[in-house]
Formats: structure tokens, sequence, C-alpha cells
């Protein structure tokens, strides 16, 4: 892999660096991928969040976090544990039910953060509008690299629309996920690959709610469409 790539570990360094060489301060680390790199050249099913929460403001080991990928066997979501007493978080869990949903083993997931420089929320990140213009080209190479995945799901609809766009996705479809007035959006690429953006599962608890019929549709038909039903 040649060192100019946008896809690399050096790149993100020096995007982030570039961020946030005039407030230093507000620095938290960054996180790109939740599984290994292999992953991106044989899943069948990609999760893309919007960019890693952070713990404490003034955690100096969080600030010099700097994290490629997670070089094991399965994915960050399904197979460390960010609850108490070594249990799924309320994120996790979800994540869990939404591939159980699905019938997909987490071994055929790609997972990563869109942005990922840390913050505690999106709003807290400096500039949020220029570090996502500085990420496109890593997410163009991301899509180029990914021919297996056919099924994009985004946490959070901005994460969504967003590779939508680099896939030159149309005109979205509302389906309704069985929580007041929230709704997904169904996207497809003219090369066939879909992308359902949903409402952010860390806050709209959809999969561990006692009905989930009309999400579950929602899942079913972005698979469906996509071709892996």
């Amino acid at each position: 892999m040649s060192s100019n790539t946008p896809f690399s570990k050096a790149a993100i360094a020096e995007l982030y660096a570039n961020h946030f060489k005039d407030a230093p301060e507000t620095a938290m680390g960054w996180t790109f991928m939740y599984c290994r790199e292999d992953r991106l050249s044989t899943a069948k099913v990609g999760i893309i969040g919007l960019n890693p929460g952070a713990d404490r403001e003034d955690s100096d080991t969080q600030t010099q976090q700097a994290d490629w990928d997670w070089p094991k066997g399965g994915m960050a979501y399904t197979d460390q544990k960010w609850g108490p007493a070594d249990s799924h978080n309320p994120l996790q869990q979800q994540i869990v039910r939404m591939l159980e949903t699905l019938e997909v083993d987490s071994r055929d997931v790609f997972a990563a953060q869109l942005v990922p420089f840390r913050s505690r929320s999106w709003s807290k990140l400096p500039t949020p509008g220029v570090a996502l213009a500085a990420v496109r080209p890593l997410w163009q190479e991301v899509a180029k690299k990914s021919p297996t995945i056919r099924l994009w799901i985004s946490l959070g609809k901005q994460a969504g629309r967003e590779l939508a766009a680099i896939l030159e996705a149309g005109t979205p479809r509302r389906l309704n996920v069985g929580w007041n007035r929230q709704f997904a959006e169904l996207y497809q690429a003219p090369d066939g690959r879909v992308v359902l953006a949903l409402p952010h599962l860390s806050r709209f608890k959809l999969m561990t709610t006692a009905d989930r019929s009309e999400v579950e549709a929602c899942l079913a038909a972005g698979k469906r469409l996509s071709g892996l039903a």
C-alpha cells in the first residue's frame, strides 16, 4: 500500500494532527475501524458510525489513542465489553440483536467510523464540516476496496447520507422504524450497493424495544434490496 493513499494509518494521523493543530487541547485521540483491516475485502455487511465517542476530556491516555483497526477475529461492537461488570453496553446489545435479525455473523461485518476523531458528541468536535470534507477521500478509497459489502448500515442518518453521496446513490425511500416520528432512509447506488441509514441506536433503542416489527422490516428491506436475502 503506497504511503500517499488516504487509506492508511499515516494519512489519518496527518488529518488528525492538521485538524487539531490550532486547538490541541480539544484533541481526544482517534479510532477508525472496529474490525481487522482485511475484513474490508471480504465482509458482506458494513456498519458505519459518524465518529467515536469519548469518556472524559481530561484523559491523557485517551488523547494519545490512535487505533487504525481492531486486530482480532471478531468485531469490537460484539466482542469487546464496554458495559459495567464485563457486559455489553446498550449500543452493543442493539448491534448484536441487529446482526441476529439480519442472520449475519460478526466475522462477516466491516465496521468503521466516518470521521475517526473522538469527541464527547458530534457538536463538540471542532469544525465538524471541515472534518467531513477531510475524510471524504478516505471513504472514496473504502468504497473502492469493499466490493463484497452490498449492504451498509449507518448508526445515525448523517453518516448514511455522507456514504450514500460517495456511492452516488439517488433519492432515498423513507421507512418507518416504529419509534414515534423517526424514520430510516434506504438508498441504492447505481452499482446495486445499498445504504440503510438508521436513527442512531445509542439514542433510539429500536432493536431492544418490545415491538421491533417495523425496524426489522427495514432491515429485511435493505437485505433484500442488496441481494443478501
